[in-house]
C-alpha cells in the first residue's frame, strides 16, 4: 500500500481516517479539497487543479481523501488501495447542526 485512495460520502469519516492512516503509515496526505479550494468559497479553475492532481498522482506514495467523481476514473488509475466509506447519506446527517438543516443547507422545504 503506497498509493491509497479514500472516497465515501461527506461525514462518513474520510478525513479522521485518512489522518490516522497518515500517521500510522507515514504516507504523505493529500486532501482534494484542499487543493481545490482557494478561500472565500472560491476554488480554482478545472486544469489548474488537474494539473495539480496529476504532480501528486505521479509521485510513488501517496493518501488522496475527497471525491471529484469528475476524477475518480483518473486517480483509480494509480492507486493500489481503495478504502470506500460506503454509508447511507442519512446516516450522517446527525453530524451536520440543527441550525445548517433548518437554514435549509441541507434539507429543502416549501413555504406554505
Amino acid at each position: 500500500m503506497k498509493r491509497i485512495l479514500i472516497i465515501g460520502n461527506a461525514g462518513s469519516g474520510k478525513t479522521t481516517f485518512a489522518k490516522k492512516l497518515s500517521e500510522k503509515t507515514g504516507l504523505p496526505l493529500v486532501h482534494l479539497d484542499k487543493i481545490y479550494w482557494t478561500g472565500n468559497w472560491e476554488h480554482l479553475e478545472r486544469d489548474k487543479f488537474d494539473d495539480i492532481l496529476q504532480k501528486e498522482l505521479e509521485k510513488s506514495e501517496w493518501i488522496i481523501d475527497g471525491n471529484f467523481n469528475r476524477t475518480l476514473p483518473h486517480r483509480l488509475k494509480y492507486c493500489d488501495t481503495v478504502f470506500y466509506f460506503d454509508i447511507p447519506i442519512f446516516s450522517t446527517f446527525k453530524l451536520y447542526s440543527p441550525i445548517q438543516i433548518q437554514a435549509g443547507i441541507f434539507v429543502s422545504h416549501k413555504s406554505q
